[in-house]
């Protein structure tokens, strides 16, 4: 299940009914392993701040210059953003 932006729905509840602190913990506890550190500040610049996926990109690169694992193409990046969605949406339940 995929979350959508503002306003509208995941699993047929506003994500805005979660709130802040309630996904931030999920990310936190739940998004771990092998690039876990990038993946945390993907889902976390997605879903809070909301830029374009090309933002996201530059964002990362400013981030972590240095690392080749930062250096995502846009397609590296909605890959991330698809799976820990649905990752996430497993463990918020209402």
């Amino acid at each position: 299940m995929r979350w959508k932006r503002k306003g509208e729905t995941l699993m047929g509840n506003s994500i805005v009914d979660l709130g802040r602190k309630a996904v931030d913990d999920a990310i936190e506890e739940w998004i771990i392993g092998r690039n876990g550190e990038r993946d945390r500040l993907v889902i976390r610049l997605h879903l809070f701040d909301g830029p374009t996926l090309e933002e996201i990109q530059k964002r990362l690169q400013k981030y972590r210059p240095n690392d080749p694992s930062y250096d995502l193409s846009i397609d590296g990046i909605k890959k991330i953003i698809f799976k820990r969605e649905e990752q996430l949406a497993k463990h918020l339940r209402f």
